[in-house]
């Protein structure tokens, strides 16, 4: 009976205890849930964005620029670039980010921008984390030296900070004796602490190299634990170590316009939004060109514009004008890549669409474009500017002077061709086949057709222009000559002289191309670069500094797989020993599960009705046990 007795106390404790804890999930989860529902979540993470401070633009040149800033606790961060102040669609990432591929936390952030337009005016936001920062209402803003500009002669420094120490932000600038100081260079130490800046990347206010002979200079240092040291040194010495400590109040400042706004405004954030799965792109209009700061070449038929290298993939190159008559004419080029292609009429404020584009514009390597001229008068000059992706290209802005055309009847004259590939064929619309007749000492205007498989040019309404004053046609028969130019997908190209009268024929090989990835996109999802070359030939890849190595086949496919890429903005040259393709393509890693559980409520309320049945059911053997 005392055995008993026990027992049966053990277990009304054992039925007070489940009771207990049944009550306690009963009253304490729809508590929780109210909690949550106004605004405390125990399952979000804190929230570790920071506004960059002191933001520094330093180095620039007419095509770079670097951008440094703090951070009071260690965060990852890119910056976001352009020359639209809304449409900030360039990526670059922390320089040791691109150096290790991965993508780090710090105090400290310094970011190289290179391939910049000469004399334009850039807008950037930090990004922290995940969300970006304006200068005040606007993003910060600094403008590229002009190309013409005195170039810079080297003058490097050197030294290093102590105690040594990787990732310490250097910032120096010329004190000049008329008060009035030099750009900033800049730089970020290496692992061993060590640093160098050029002073010949050192402007005055108005983009002229200052002498520094005589003069000291300034230099500040700022490590990733925000120890500060700075000195004074002449020019003509090198400014050898910087002692750094926490504590010291030394804030780097240059009286510059845009570097003092840039390290005292406030930043503002904004949200940035998150990557999807495919390629995106943002097209940006810029504003209307403005003729009277710039002087356009006059681009009249037979002239070519002058073309570009392979080097930048979105460029227009082998910018020609043909088809000219009473109504308008063709502008043509090519790009290295697919793009769209549309051309901005100033004088009447329009777009003029690819003549093979009935709705939207498609990508293509070749671009032919129809600007309507019936509303001018001959002698006349109207300005155009070729638009790739939907923004203006400024270097690729024209004049073009409307000639007089004749009134008599053009004579008729048939070219006829056909076209064939060495490469697998994509888009049978994406070539361009252009003639000019030609004699002893004259040459005609440019005629395009889009090249089928069999094509025809109708070239007796060709004209001669010797100049605005004497316009006719093109003096042809059966001894005329006639030089063909043809253009086409993956940047093939044939060229054939020939008689007027005579079936001509090319040949379509491609040229180095790159079809995956594309120029200026972002990716979260890419495993192999792929494209195409002449058939049979080697390809060198360097990407990020990596080297790879792979050959075209029959065909000119080529591939490269198993590739290394890193978060933020990647770099990728291809060659094949005769062309060389350079660009860059942003690749963002896939998001990572956050800690916060998006659909938790479903999932508490499963394990709260199974951990208060198991209790339940629990409770009820042992009290039918007890009562036994």
């Amino acid at each position: 009976m005392k055995w008993q007795k026990i027992k049966s106390q053990s277990n009304n404790r054992v039925n007070y205890f489940a009771l207990a804890v049944l009550l306690f999930l009963t009253f304490s989860i729809p508590l929780t849930l109210v909690a949550i529902n106004l605004g405390f979540n125990p399952f979000t993470r804190a929230n570790q964005t920071l506004p960059p401070k002191e933001v520094v633009v330093a180095n620039i040149t007419d095509s770079g620029a670097t951008i440094a800033f703090i951070t009071d606790e260690p965060v990852s961060a890119i910056i976001n670039y352009g020359i639209v102040e809304n449409q900030l669609n360039k990526v670059v990432s922390d320089k040791r980010d691109l150096s290790s591929g991965l993508t780090g936390d710090y105090r400290t952030h310094y970011f190289e921008l290179a391939g910049l337009t000469p004399n334009t005016v850039y807008y950037f936001t930090p990004v922290i984390v995940d969300t970006a920062y304006k200068n005040g209402a606007v993003p910060f803003t600094f403008k590229t030296l002009s190309a013409t500009e005195d170039p810079t002669i080297p003058l490097p420094k050197y030294g290093s900070v102590n105690p040594p120490t990787a990732g310490a932000l250097v910032y120096a600038h010329i004190i000049s004796k008329q008060g009035s100081n030099s750009s900033t260079a800049s730089a970020i130490t290496a692992d061993n602490g060590t640093y160098t800046f050029d002073v010949g990347v050192m402007r005055d206010s108005a983009g002229k190299p200052l002498d520094p002979a005589g003069l000291e200079l300034l230099i500040v240092a700022v490590d990733n634990e925000l120890g500060r040291g700075g000195k004074t040194f002449p020019s003509e010495q090198q400014p050898g170590s910087i002692a750094v400590a926490k504590g010291n109040q030394i804030i780097y400042a240059n009286e510059l316009k845009e570097i003092s706004q840039a390290t005292t405004t406030t930043p503002t954030q904004t949200a940035v939004p998150t990557g999807t799965n495919q390629p995106t792109t943002t097209p940006t209009t810029a504003p209307n060109p403005t003729l009277d700061q710039r002087s356009r070449q006059i681009l009249t038929s037979p002239d070519r514009a002058e073309s570009t290298d392979l080097a930048e993939p979105t460029s227009p190159a082998n910018i020609f004008v043909s088809n000219i008559d009473q109504s308008g004419f063709n502008v043509n080029w090519t790009t290295s890549s697919k793009t769209t292609g549309t051309i901005y009429l100033q004088e009447s404020n329009t777009v003029y669409k690819d003549i093979r584009d009935i709705n939207e514009s498609q990508t293509r390597y070749t671009h032919s474009v129809r600007v309507i001229t019936s509303n001018f008068q001959a002698g006349e000059i109207i300005n155009f500017t070729i638009e790739v992706n939907g923004q203006r290209v400024e270097s690729s802005s024209y004049q073009y002077l409307i000639p007089s055309i004749p009134s008599t009847s053009a004579p008729t004259l048939t070219i006829n061709g056909t076209r064939t590939n060495t490469h697998t064929e994509t888009d049978t619309s994406d070539y361009i086949v252009a003639s000019k007749l030609r004699s002893t000492d004259s040459e005609s205007t440019f005629k395009t057709t889009v090249a089928n498989a069999n094509w025809s040019i109708e070239a007796g309404d060709s004209l001669l222009i010797t100049d605005q004053s004497s316009v006719d046609f093109f003096p042809a028969d059966s001894s005329t000559n006639t030089t063909i130019t043809a253009y086409g997908e993956f940047n093939s190209r044939d060229g054939k002289n020939s008689s007027a009268l005579e079936q001509v024929q090319v040949l379509m090989q491609p040229k180095l191309a790159i079809t995956n990835p594309a120029p200026n996109q972002s990716y979260n999802n890419l495993s192999e670069i792929s494209g195409i070359a002449r058939p049979s030939s080697g390809i060198k890849i360097n990407l990020n500094g990596r080297e790879y190595t792979t050959a075209s086949d029959t065909k000119g496919n080529w591939v490269v797989r198993n590739i290394g890429l890193i978060a933020g903005t990647n770099t990728l040259t291809a060659t094949d020993g005769e062309s060389q393709l350079t660009f860059r393509f942003n690749f963002t890693l896939n998001q990572l599960p956050d800690t916060s559980l998006e659909n938790w409520q479903p999932v508490l309320f499963g394990v709260i009705l199974i951990v208060s049945g198991i209790l339940l059911r629990r409770y009820r053997n042992i009290n039918y046990r007890s009562t036994q």
